[in-house]
């Protein structure tokens, strides 16, 4: 929903890609490939339908191909990137098998387990804080700052998670080159 004006659009996704990062106007939005729809603000929405041979109204793309469904189209297949190992890649004492090895000496208490958990879900976190920062509206003084930095409040309502800490959306921004 807008916050400014609590109206939203239906805008679906008529690329060619397997999927698509709305880059116009900079909000967390993903299509998943031709014909996936998402409910986006109305601000948002304006600016994606621009783009007509990417963007339509859901309305729009129903009248325009009302005997198919986006499950009707064969979905491409991506394979991602593949990015190769070097030796760089690698410790130089580092054989490739750890197994055994307990170099921080906790005769295997398993506590590096959670530590990895820790990790993954800090970093999961600080995703969340990116992305959330990338859905604001940076015109719009209830998100950002005089300072263009984004408002803690704001970042806390798009992440859906209250428990953002200033700290933290502020490493977030720092990282993102801000």
């Amino acid at each position: 929903m807008d916050v400014m004006t609590g109206k939203t659009a239906s805008v679906t996704y008529i690329g060619r890609k397997p999927s698509k990062r709305d880059t116009v106007a900079g909000s967390a939005y993903v299509w998943a490939g031709y014909g996936d729809t998402h409910e986006v603000p109305y601000s948002i929405a304006t600016r994606l339908l621009r783009h007509k041979d990417v963007w339509v109204l859901e309305a729009e793309f129903k009248k325009m191909f009302p005997e198919k469904s986006p499950h009707d189209v064969a979905p491409v297949k991506s394979e991602g990137f593949k990015i190769p190992a070097s030796v760089d890649d690698f410790d130089d004492d580092d054989q490739g098998d750890d197994q055994g090895d307990d170099s921080d000496g906790d005769q295997g208490d398993d506590q590096d387990a959670g530590d990895d958990q820790a990790d993954d879900a800090g970093d999961s976190l600080d995703a969340v804080i990116k992305n959330a920062i990338l859905s604001l509206e940076t015109d719009n003084p209830e998100h950002f700052s005089k300072n263009n930095a984004p408002k803690i409040n704001a970042v806390r309502e798009a992440a859906g998670d209250t428990s953002i800490t200033p700290d933290q959306v502020r490493a977030a921004w720092a990282q993102m080159g801000a």
